[in-house]
Parts: structure tokens; sequence; C-alpha cells
């Protein structure tokens, strides 16, 4: 055996080859490379204890990485399933609770010539905040079910030490250094790997999270190699000579490979973010909920979330929060949700690792927005974006400031304009995952500018947080509200206009049909009436509700405007207030 692997190692096919400078390769390009070398595992304990998860084959003679959350210490009867359908049984090799690290090994027919596919291991400590990543796995079961591996991509989004737990029905989960991924942490995906943007393992993922930031993990490869290296008096011969040829000293990162324009802008625009203390006293009681308005006929209520999960959701742990430096004068913009409730004075980080007083200047609610001073100059403000530039499917970044100790000081999501002008134009919409810590972070275009603050953070509503689905209060209206937060105003809503009449879904040769007319509105006052057709708003032709809506959003409240309406085959024109 031991003859065999060396005559085979040099001639054997990795699963990921170095790649050659420039551009990583495309999705499609790297779950061809990897998804042979991903695979399912379940764990039996005794009669009735019953594990499963991803596992990832890492050398030529059947040795499988995996998780103790997959295969625990107990586990005595393990089986492993292939991307092809086949099965076959397993046995450990190693476990490493500490590090939630698992070995097992196929013992393979001898009458196989070729070895099977396996992962490449990679360097995590090359691996930067930005960087691409892949996570792979039995998601949701696509392997036993369907014969498919299931693949997600994201970025890197975060490097700390995790010190803390998260309560999961599988523990022991893992604490320490750890690499963070916006790609998707699906069920089953448990012991599967982190992936870099060149298809090698950088980590394997845990069941453990940041209690703000509600991401997926991974223990870094290195932390894994140091632990195996440390324990391969406990291998067999054969196995550990083939461990030692997978990871010789330190794996190489091939030189030359592109960085991400937007990761490097997000590296460079943390520089203009803050941390902020803020000791919290006790919130208020939690007034009941509103009765949720029926939902309309064929759509069922969103699915519910457990009271536990949500109670974890709900939490404000003792963590640093962002602000974004806004001005030369030390001024700092972040959200009334990351400064509500606190309970004595608020601390900025001027330079790492010394914290300041800073003063509450002014804030609105309804736009999220607080403003608060360091008192001096403490750096160099975010650049802005010169002009309302953003359209849906704008690619965008959120960078925040990292809450805990460790690796990078910065966390970055990646994704793209959803929507626009959302909530009475007040807000965007952003396709981008992201919970608690992120609130007060800065939003940048493609070319690093800042275009809007990451706000409106809800934990406490039915999506809640990580829905994918965030909100950012766009530039433009933080600049419209800035002379009042100068100048100490403290709001808590801002009149919006409002006309007051629901569209008709009954058809029309031209311009709307009116449903229904609020009572009490402009609309009920200046007498428009249900099954009124709105042919134009001053002067402009109309031929939607949504044009209308924006030309409203678009005016002062108290402003005058004229709608001319065709009621009864006759048109007049209306005046409103």
């Amino acid at each position: 055996m031991q003859r065999f692997l060396r005559g085979l190692f040099g001639a054997a096919v990795l699963i990921l080859a170095a790649r050659a400078l420039g551009e990583p390769p495309p999705a499609d390009e790297i779950y061809a490379r990897v998804h042979a070398a991903i695979v399912r595992i379940e764990a039996f304990v005794g009669s009735s204890g019953f594990y499963y998860g991803t596992g990832s084959v890492i050398s030529p003679d059947g040795i499988i990485l995996t998780s103790t959350t997959v295969v625990p210490p107990e586990a005595r009867h393990i089986d492993v399933f292939f991307h092809d359908g086949t099965r076959a049984r397993a046995k450990k090799l190693l476990v490493h609770q500490e590090a939630e690290l698992a070995l097992v090994y196929v013992e393979r027919p001898e009458k196989e010539k070729s070895p099977p596919p396996y992962l490449s291991w990679g360097d995590s400590d090359a691996v930067r905040v930005g960087d691409p990543s892949y996570t792979a796995g039995d998601f949701w079961n696509s392997i036993i079910s369907s014969a498919r591996v299931g693949i997600s991509q994201g970025v890197v989004s975060g490097r700390y030490a995790l010190m803390e737990r998260v309560p999961t029905e599988t523990l022991p989960v893992y604490l320490g250094e750890v690499i963070e991924t916006s790609a998707s942490m699906n069920r089953g995906g448990d012991g599967g790997p982190l992936l870099d943007g060149d298809g090698r393992l950088i980590g394997l993922m845990s069941l453990n999270m940041s209690p703000v930031r509600f991401q997926g993990v991974a223990v870094p490869s290195n932390v894994l190699r140091d632990r195996i290296q440390r324990m391969m008096e406990e291998i067999d011969p054969e196995r550990r000579e083939t461990l030692a040829l997978v990871f010789p000293a330190r794996a190489e990162t091939p030189a030359g490979v592109q960085e991400d324009p937007l990761a490097r802008w997000a590296r460079e625009r943390s520089r203009s973010l803050v941390r902020l203390k803020i000791h919290r006293g006790e919130p208020p009681p939690k007034p009941p909920s509103p009765r949720a308005p029926p939902m309309p006929e064929g759509m069922g209520p969103p699915p519910p979330v457990s009271k536990g999960f949500q109670k974890m959701l709900e939490a404000r742990p003792e963590l640093p929060v962002t602000a974004v430096l806004w001005d030369d004068a030390g001024r700092l913009l972040t959200t009334c949700y990351n400064i509500e409730h606190a309970d004595g004075p608020i601390l900025a980080e001027t330079a790492p690792g010394v914290w300041e007083p800073c003063e509450t200047v002014g804030w609105c609610k309804d736009l999220d927005l607080a403003l608060l001073a360091a008192g001096r100059d403490i750096g160099d403000p975010i650049p802005r974006a010169p002009e309302k530039t953003l359209a849906v499917g704008d690619t965008i970044a959120v960078v925040a400031a990292n809450p805990h100790d460790g690796g990078e000081r910065h966390t970055v999501e990646t994704g793209i304009v959803s929507a626009t002008r959302r909530i009475f134009h007040t807000r965007c919409q952003l396709d981008v995952r992201t919970a608690h810590a992120d609130s007060g972070g800065a939003v940048i275009d493609g070319v690093g500018r800042f275009v809007g603050l990451l706000a409106h953070v809800k934990p406490d509503s039915v999506q809640g947080v990580i829905s994918g689905v965030s909100f950012m209060t766009p530039l433009h209206k933080i600049l419209e509200m800035e002379p009042k937060l100068m100048a100490g105003e403290k709001i808590e809503a801002t009149p919006r206009p409002f006309l007051g009449f629901g569209p008709s879904m009954k058809p029309t040769d031209r311009g709307i049909r009116v449903e229904m007319v609020v009572p009490g509105s402009a609309a009920q006052r200046g007498g428009l009436q249900a099954d009124d057709v709105i042919l134009a708003f001053d002067g402009v032709p109309v031929s939607g509700f949504v044009e209308v809506y924006d030309i409203v959003q678009n005016c002062r409240v108290g402003q005058r405007v004229k709608l001319k309406i065709l009621r009864a085959d006759k048109e007049i024109d209306m005046e409103f207030e």
C-alpha cells in the first residue's frame, strides 16, 4: 500500500490544480472540480442515536474529513454515500472534539487502480475578507435523495475569534479562530468543506455561529492541519504517510491571483468605520404584536420561526456596533437601533484599543439615523457617491466593523440592489443577508463610494434578520436630513405626503380607476370617489398606480396638486391638498 501511494501520488489527478494568474474560475468549474469528492455521512450511536451531515475526501486512499457533529466520538456504525449513488462502510481514524474534527476512511477494493477524487488542502492564513468562497454538501439530503451535491457561492465575510456558543441540538461546537462565509450553511452542510475561490479546502463548516452575525463559520484548515499533525501517532502508519503527503508543511497558495475589486474597496473603506461600545439598560416591555393583515387568496402565512431561535435573534449581546466616520470634525453616523436603550456614555474606538466618550447630536427614527460627535478629527471620512446613481441590479457591498476580537477589522457581505424607493421612498432594498452587527455599516458601490447606511434591522419582525432582504437609508436621504441632525433635532417621525386612494383591478382604456378612498384623506376632502378614473396628475398623463405613487412621494406635505378625473364619461379638473 505504501509503495502504491508513493507511485500514485505524483500522477494522481487532484480535484484541484493550481491556477494560473488572473481571475478565479467560475462557479460551474469549481463544482466540476469538487463535487465528486463531497459525500454524505450517516453515523449511529447505540440503538437510537442518529447523526448525519457532509464529508470531504481529502486523500487518494479514501480518508474523509468531517465534523464531530456528524461523527461523534461514540459512533460505532458509519456509512458514506457518494455522489454517484454508491455506498460504503467507513471506520473512524481519529476524533478531536475541541476542533470539531473527525477523520474516517473507506477501505477501497484492491481491484481499483485509480485513486478516488479528493480535495486539495488550502492555506487558510492566506484568505482575506472579501475573497470568493464556496460551501458544498448534502444540503437538505440532496446526495441521498437525488445523487446531487449542493454548492453555494459567497465571499469570506469575516475573520475573528468566536468565543461563545449558540444553542444547537448537537454539541460540542468549535470555539476559537473562524473563517466566516456568506455562502449558505444549510441543513446537512455541517462537516462539509469551506472552499476558496480556486476550490481548495480552507475550512470545516461548524454548527456554531456569531450571536450577532448569524453567518456560517468554518474551522480554518491550518487549525485542522495542526491538530491532525499533533495526533499523527494515533493513526496507523499507512494513513499517516498519506496525510503527510496531503499537507507536508504549509499549503501553497498560487501567487498573483487577482483580488476582487469590491473586496479591495471594502478593505479600504473599512478605515472609515468606528466601533462603538454601548451599555444597554433594560428595554421597555415589548408591545403586543399587531394583528397580521389577511393574506391574499391562495397565499399562506410565512413559515413560523421557533421561539428559541427567535429569542436568539432578538438578543442584543454586549458587543461593539458600527458607525461610519462622517466628516473631518469627528462626527459619526450610525443607526437609532444601535444606540437605543443606551444606559451610560457611548464609547467610540478612536484608535486601536482606545475608547473615548462621544455625544449624541441628533437622530431621526423613521430613517434609522443617529449622528454622534467624537469632538475632534479621528480619521478620514468615507468618500461619498456624487449623486443618486443606484438602480436595480447594481452591485453593492455592506462593510461593517468586526464586532469580535482577532482577524481583520471589518466584515463584508456582497449583493445587489433588489428594489429602490421602498417605504415612502426612504430606503433601498438589498439582497444581502445581514444581521445585528451590520446595522450602521457602510453600503458602497462597485467603485467604493458610499451610497447609504445599512439600517432598519428588525430582529423582532416576522421575517427577522438573515432573511436575505436588507434595507439601507440612501445617501440622498441622509443629506436631506443632515442639517436637522446637525442642529440637534430628535425626530420621532417625518410627515409623509399621502393622497389616500386605492387602485381598482378593473381594466381601463386609459388612466387609473379608483377602487376606494381613505376616509379623512386628502382624496376624500377633495371629492375623489370610487369608480373615478384619474387621467393626469398636475398635467402629466398617468397610466399606472406606481406612477402616481412616485409623483405623490416627490411632493411636499401640504402641497396643492391638480388631478384630471373621468367621471361618468365627463372629464373634471379637481384640486387636492
